[in-house]
């Protein structure tokens, strides 16, 4: 088992420096020292979740995830105690998804920003947690910017508590709001105007 953690690090490596290549057409950009990560050689910008892509996580009873944060009954990919990590890594799905997320796997506000091709959604334990489906991460620096230049900002309320088990989480929806809707609402003792999204894209 040793040498297959050895040869996948390599393998991360690799697909390291293939993806750090270039700058992901950022050269110049206001927000591009936000979205650098991984590394000091050469330029770097976010390249969106590495679970699966630069980490994994491997429970107590072997098996795989792409991201220790990552619920386990939808997220494992395999368990190292019956196929290799090289198996594992490669063919299963719950492993392999940010490897093979493009831009039209993106929904809501994520679907047509301008870094959908690099961030490719964020975070995916955000999305999955908040809305129990990837591919919009409403937590996200560059968002939040472009809604306060139109004089809005996006919170989450809570829909359904989380049932209690562990890796749980509950369902949340997506409220945009006028960016000083939490002033107003206070000063009138009431609810500033705000619209509901949609929770599926």
């Amino acid at each position: 088992m040793p040498g297959e953690f050895a040869r996948l690090d390599l393998h991360v490596q690799r697909s390291s420096r293939r993806s750090a290549r270039g700058d992901g057409g950022l050269r110049g950009h206001a927000h591009r020292s936000l979205l650098r990560n991984r590394g000091s050689e050469g330029p770097r910008v976010w390249q969106g979740c590495p679970a699966g892509k630069f980490a994994l996580g491997i429970e107590a009873d072997g098996t795989i995830k792409g991201c220790p944060s990552l619920a386990t009954a939808e997220w494992g990919g395999g368990n190292i105690r019956s196929r290799t990590l090289h198996d594992i890594w490669n063919d299963a799905k719950e492993l392999r998804f940010t490897r093979d997320r493009t831009h039209t796997d993106l929904w809501g506000y994520c679907a047509s920003c301008y870094y959908a091709d690099e961030c490719r959604g964020g975070c995916t334990w955000t999305a999955h947690s908040i809305f129990g489906k990837v591919g919009n991460n409403p937590y996200c620096h560059h968002r939040a910017l472009e809604l306060a230049k139109n004089g809005l900002r996006e919170r989450i309320e809570l829909r359904e508590p989380a049932p209690g088990q562990p890796f749980d989480h509950g369902r949340f929806a997506l409220v945009e709001e006028p960016l000083d809707a939490g002033d107003a609402a206070s000063a009138s003792g009431g609810v500033a105007s705000r619209k509901r999204l949609p929770l599926l894209g």
